[in-house]
């Protein structure tokens, strides 16, 4: 143990150290410069699967809430179209409802 402490105050090691800090801090302005011009050109890309994730997961969420408005809307139209009389028409939008329901339930399990 004498032997490694002793080897890491040498002024060898201590010297080594030295240059990798100056050598590093002398390099950080022209990294700093590529980084600045690749922001400028638009060229940076900036890769986090975390947000890609949760992206997915809002456009999905989005997908149904937009589903079951227009579910809402065909359902609630062709309630008020049979209470009006119209057979045909509001059996054909209380179908629509039932396929956009299902729409909601199954479209969104497919995608990844």
């Amino acid at each position: 143990m004498q032997e490694e402490a002793t080897s890491a105050f040498s002024v060898d090691n201590i010297l080594k150290q030295v240059g990798e800090v100056v050598q590093a801090f002398v390099a950080l302005p022209s990294q700093a410069s590529r980084l600045l011009a690749q922001m400028e050109s638009g060229a940076l890309v900036v890769q986090s699967p975390q947000v890609t994730r949760e992206v997915r997961t809002l456009g999905r969420a989005v997908d149904r809430l937009t589903g079951g408005v227009i579910f809402s809307a065909f359902l609630v139209s062709g309630v008020m179209v049979l209470n009006n009389g119209n057979g045909q028409f509001g059996g054909g939008l209380l179908g629509a409802a039932g396929a956009t329901f299902f729409w909601i339930l199954f479209a969104g399990r497919s995608r990844k």
